[in-house]
């Protein structure tokens, strides 16, 4: 498993956690600009760059703790409606999924690369917008009392927004990560000859 995922020991090292700082205040200033209509229904947002280039740079390792850290963080400055750990864990799940296509592969072959964010991307979709969120919304709304009809019915409303919400901004979400993941390995480069 270090093999394919790399030693937590080793990336947590000084010079990658400088990065991964930079990148999560990177990620809570993104925060703020953030479409978002409705409370809980984000129409738009890109704080998945930074979480992607840290998927990409350092592994699932460090993608678990930047999720967490990054929606905490947002969730601080940022604050709307109460504070909920399974949005945390979503976050996580997203740069873990991040960074099981991307870390350690290569990224010269742009149609494999965008072939893998892809997959990435329709994992996110049916794990975590569609199956994590679902679930961390009925519990939320069961812990607050909301009655299980209109529980059923607010999910309804949130999950047929996010469908069409996914497939019309999917394109969009690949060709940003596909670039910021490409960015990150050339200032990767820079950095490891700059040694």
């Amino acid at each position: 498993m270090y093999k394919l995922y790399g030693n937590p020991r080793e990336v947590f090292v000084l010079r990658n956690i400088t990065v991964m700082g930079m990148l999560l205040a990177l990620r809570v200033i993104l925060g703020f600009v953030t479409i978002q209509p409705v409370p809980y229904f984000r129409f738009f947002s890109i704080t998945f760059i930074p979480m992607a280039m840290v998927s990409y740079l350092f592994g699932p390792w460090a993608a678990l703790v930047f999720g967490f850290a990054g929606d905490t963080l947002g969730f601080i400055t940022r604050p709307m409606g109460v504070y909920f750990i399974g949005f945390a864990i979503s976050e996580m799940a997203i740069c873990f999924i991040y960074a099981c296509f991307t870390y350690k592969r290569p990224v010269d072959n742009l149609k494999w690369l965008v072939f893998r964010v892809l997959l990435a991307r329709i994992c996110i979709a049916i794990f975590v917008t569609f199956g994590l969120n679902f679930l961390w919304f009925n519990l939320f709304g069961a812990i607050f009392g909301v009655p299980p009809a209109a529980r059923q019915a607010g999910v309804f409303f949130i999950a047929s927004g996010r469908l069409l919400n996914n497939i019309i901004q999917l394109p969009l979400f690949v060709f940003l990560s596909v670039y910021f993941i490409r960015l990150a390995h050339r200032l990767n480069d820079l950095r490891n000859r700059g040694m």
